[in-house]
This record gives C-alpha cells, sequence and structure tokens, in this order.
C-alpha cells in the first residue's frame, strides 16, 4: 500500500514552496538564575516568489509550537511562533553570520530581547534521500 503525500510535500515537489529545517538554542531566562540554553528543531514551508515563510513547527523543551507569518531574505529571518493552547506569540529575528543564523526573540513572558542561534538547512524536494549527503545549508 502506498502512503499518501501530504500537501506541503507535493507543493515542494511543484516547484511551488521550499522546505526548510531550523534547528538551534536560545537562552531562556526563566529557568534558574542563570539563563540556560534551550534546544529547538523544526522546519518550515518557505514561498521564494514572495519570501514569505508559511506553516511550520518547532519543537522544545515547551512543546511544540506553530511557526506562523514571517519572511526570509538573503541574510534575514523573521517569524512568529505560537504554543497549542496558549494565547501567547513569540517572535523571531535573526541575521545570518556565516552559515549560523544568530538574534534574537521576544516573548511576552519574559522583558526584552533574548539571545538565539540556529542553522537553517534546504531540504532537497526528495527528502527521503537526506543520508546520500546531498542537503546543504543555506
Amino acid at each position: 500500500m502506498k502512503i499518501p503525500k501530504a500537501q506541503w510535500l507535493l507543493d515542494v515537489e511543484k516547484g511551488e514552496v521550499d522546505l526548510y529545517s531550523i534547528a538551534g538554542l536560545f537562552l531562556d531566562p526563566t529557568l534558574g538564575k542563570t539563563p540556560l540554553a534551550v534546544a529547538f528543531s523544526g522546519y518550515f514551508k518557505f514561498d521564494r516568489k514572495n519570501y514569505r515563510i508559511g506553516a511550520g513547527q518547532i519543537c522544545d523543551y515547551y512543546g511544540i509550537s506553530r511557526i506562523e507569518d514571517g519572511f526570509m531574505e538573503r541574510d534575514l529571518l523573521e517569524f512568529e511562533k505560537r504554543y497549542e493552547g496558549r494565547n501567547c506569540t513569540i517572535s523571531y529575528r535573526f541575521r545570518k553570520k556565516g552559515k549560523i543564523w544568530t538574534g534574537h526573540f521576544v516573548s511576552p513572558r519574559v522583558n526584552g530581547e533574548h539571545p538565539i542561534e540556529a542553522i537553517v538547512t534546504l531540504v532537497d524536494a526528495d527528502a527521503f534521500h537526506v543520508v546520500d549527503g546531498r542537503m546543504r545549508n543555506v
């Protein structure tokens, strides 16, 4: 039995959007006297014609969140995320420095901007061939 492909994968195959993975660390000032590094990873869809970020997800210590409304240019990445069941939007802004994206996040839970770093990778349209080494950082 062949498993049907999700709509986002069909969009990627048609060349309408690109699929990106994102992984990194952010410093969380709420986990103790000294901010602790918290890992996260996820994915998002990118409409390269309009530089817009579509749907995506991030998973971290706090759970699964949705990536919403954002954009990406050559050296700038911005998006918002929302955790399921919480009425709170967290804003992210990155600048690309080499192959690393550095920046900050702003959350209504904590005052100020907080550091974050990530690697953002374009996923090959045929993601089942990831193990052959054709992946590349952007």
